[in-house]
């Protein structure tokens, strides 16, 4: 899946970047790595030697494996379903 500079990407739950704790900690101290849950914005994509590499403006300068990452998907907010349940409530009052 190919990602671009300024897209919003997210860890997925099993990523494995197996070096990586659930809060991001790493072997090598003072270094933070991407944590499940949080939102990264894309600063740099090339290719690795076997994979493609993203790079984050949330993290340090180093570069992850794109297959450990996907997508953040924004949705627009739509209030039709709560219009619905209104309509709903004022037929059955």
């Amino acid at each position: 899946m190919p990602f671009h500079v300024g897209q919003k990407v997210t860890l997925k739950r099993n990523s494995g970047l197996f070096w990586l704790n659930e809060r991001g900690e790493t072997p090598a101290p003072g270094i933070k790595g991407p944590v499940h849950g949080e939102i990264y914005t894309v600063v740099r994509c090339r290719m690795g030697v076997r994979s493609e590499l993203l790079s984050f403006a949330e993290l340090e300068t180093y570069s992850y494996d794109a297959s450990a990452f996907r997508p953040v998907v924004e949705r627009k907010t739509d209030i039709g379903i709560f219009t619905k349940i209104l309509d709903d409530c004022k037929v059955r009052g």
